[in-house]
């Protein structure tokens, strides 16, 4: 027969457990924008439909190996990504979250290389620049 202390500790079991479920399936129902930042510096804007924890979003694994590769031994063999939730909702639509990721990817420059793992959308061109080409054409 259990003790009154081993009746609480299951109770308290169970309403930790029956808690945490309705908490996992009310950040499932989360959409998220995130940027990851890598130790080499740059960044990967990403979006996730379901609010999973442990998505890290899927940058072109030959890039970040390549930068990877001019990081020190020691911080190869010992080091931390940083996820950073940057958007949340739990009513939008997947169009919607499609369109707030690529906000966050142009607000942040992570599909310029220099800055980020992101490749798309192409990085558009500082009107300074646009007008620079511009004026090249109009001169040729």
């Amino acid at each position: 027969m259990l003790g009154v202390s081993e009746c609480v500790r299951c109770l308290a079991m169970f309403v930790g457990r029956r808690h945490w479920n309705r908490r996992a399936a009310r950040d499932a129902t989360l959409k998220q924008i995130y940027k990851i930042t890598y130790p080499t510096g740059k960044i990967y804007i990403g979006k996730d439909s379901i609010g999973s924890h442990r998505y890290m979003g899927s940058p072109d694994m030959n890039l970040v190996n390549t930068d990877f590769a001019t990081l020190s031994a020691e911080v190869r063999r010992n080091y931390s990504l940083n996820k950073e939730i940057l958007w949340e909702s739990e009513t939008a639509t997947e169009s919607e979250l499609s369109a707030k990721e690529v906000e966050f990817i142009r607000k942040f420059r992570s599909n310029d290389p220099r800055i980020g793992y992101n490749r798309w959308p192409k990085p558009q061109a500082d009107a300074q620049t646009l007008n620079k080409s511009l004026e090249r054409t109009r001169e040729g």
